[in-house]
């Protein structure tokens, strides 16, 4: 079957109106999809601000600018659950509590309010680098945590046996021997560390001639005044003893407190920055 020039030029205009018609569309589709696509990214980058660089830098400035900068000690002691008895009695407390040693490692308070999955995203595609000097800050604070635990549980466990008195608590309600090795070697490290503590006080004999040595708002030993003073000697031995391992650590403390200034000043800068570098599965573009 022929067709007729004039009609040949009728189909070549008609799909020429056809091609150009189908390419606008396609063109428009393809605009509007790329800006939803942008959209997308944008708000993706507001939510990465708001839900993970913005509240891991404040958390990181409350809770471990003053670590390590030396504001706040590292070791404290609380009183807590120490020991299940699976034998007691049901008239008996399963629970032994008293005085543990603790020292800080506040990643929970720092991590714990950041979208887990908004943080993965940022840790492997928009801000690796930021998220990478964080992780390395606070993996290496739990180095120096641990180190510094170690230290003091040494040293209160010489306190405890120099001193040749019974850990506290007595289970006698009445005034009876005893050392709270935990507080004083706590005392030993704010002493080495530089941090304020008020002067041990020995109190005269009682009429049982016992004493009670105070550390600051602790009475931190009772015992006869030969014991108690035998045991400010120890502590006072343990201060210059101990002196140049608490300096390692004071010098560590020195270097993370370099690490935690490159950290808040890269975090600065990614909640500054105005776009995303990479495209991630969380934001497609169809």
């Amino acid at each position: 079957m022929s067709i007729q020039p004039q009609n040949a030029e009728r189909l070549i205009r008609l799909l020429v109106w056809i091609g150009g018609v189908t390419a606008t569309a396609v063109g428009a589709w393809v605009t509007s999809k790329i800006r939803v696509y942008h959209d997308h990214k944008n708000a993706h980058h507001d939510d990465l601000k708001k839900k993970v660089l913005e509240p891991l830098r404040s958390d990181l400035k409350q809770h471990f600018g003053p670590l390590v900068s030396n504001q706040v000690t590292v070791l404290q002691v609380a009183h807590a659950a120490r020991e299940f008895n699976p034998k007691a009695k049901v008239t008996q407390d399963p629970i032994e509590e008293g005085p543990v040693l603790l020292a800080a490692f506040p990643s929970a308070k720092v991590f714990g309010p950041v979208d887990d999955v908004l943080l993965e995203d940022a840790r492997k595609n928009h801000h690796r680098q930021a998220i990478a000097q964080a992780d390395k800050l606070v993996s290496s604070w739990a180095v120096l945590a641990g180190d510094y635990h170690r230290w003091a549980m040494r040293v209160a466990n010489e306190i405890l046996t120099a001193s040749g008195l019974p850990a506290f608590p007595n289970r006698e309600r009445v005034l009876r021997p005893y050392v709270m090795q935990f507080q004083l070697a706590v005392f030993v490290y704010k002493r080495l560390v530089q941090q304020p503590t008020s002067a041990i006080e020995i109190s005269s004999a009682d009429a049982y001639g016992l004493c009670i040595m105070n550390a600051g708002n602790h009475s931190a030993a009772v015992g006869t005044e030969a014991k108690m003073k035998e045991l400010a000697e120890l502590l006072d031995k343990l201060i210059a003893r101990e002196e140049p391992q608490v300096r390692k650590f004071r010098e560590t403390t020195a270097g993370l407190h370099e690490d935690y200034n490159k950290v808040i000043h890269g975090l600065d800068f990614a909640i500054a920055s105005r776009r995303l570098r990479k495209r991630c599965d969380l934001v497609t573009f169809f």
